[in-house]
């Protein structure tokens, strides 16, 4: 059973009612496209892009400017806390609590070490513990491998292996032979 508006207005039309909403929808359908046609340039904060420009290349230099300079700072500030507290011994450490010590926000700290070291917050970190197994390999002969890379902040042999092999392309071992110790 079809309800017709006749029916329920009980109101009988000359015409047929679908008409009005058929009318209505041109009208709509006008006026977006008057509208639409005559307020295109409709200031934004995008702009058009160059012949060449990618879209990458738009990101850098919407990024670019005094961010920059708070990025370097952070990022220096970064090291400096690294070199004097060397919190890269703890085995646990975490972007947030690496954040909290120097009392900003994680994407922020995240953002400095990825521009400015070109590497991710992991690789940051591992490439410290590396350096202070080095150091502690070159100092302390009479240590065994492993204590020295627990002393560097690994968790774990297996761990330290691999990332050493990651970062320096031979096993711990390999690398200490070629380096006379």
């Amino acid at each position: 059973m079809v309800i017709v508006p006749q029916d329920v207005l009980h109101v009988e039309f000359t015409f047929n009612p679908e008409y009005i909403f058929y009318t209505m929808l041109i009208v709509f359908i006008f006026y977006t496209g008057y509208f639409g046609i005559k307020y295109e340039n409709i200031p934004t904060d995008h702009r058009q892009m160059q012949p060449g420009e990618t879209l990458q290349g738009q990101a850098k230099e919407k990024n670019a400017g005094p961010q920059d300079e708070a990025i370097v700072a952070l990022y220096e500030n970064l090291q400096k806390l690294m070199t004097e507290q060397k919190p890269h011994l703890d085995p646990k450490l975490s972007l947030p609590t690496l954040a909290s010590m120097l009392d900003v926000s994680t994407n922020k700290l995240s953002q400095a070490i990825n521009q400015q070291a070109k590497i991710n917050f992991y690789d940051f970190v591992n490439k410290h513990r590396i350096d202070e197994f080095l150091k502690g390999a070159l100092k302390n002969k009479h240590f065994s491998l492993l204590a020295l890379a627990l002393d560097s902040g690994f968790n774990s042999k297996s761990s330290f292996n691999h990332i050493f092999k990651k970062h320096k392309g031979v096993t711990p071992s390999q690398y200490l032979k070629k380096t006379p110790r």
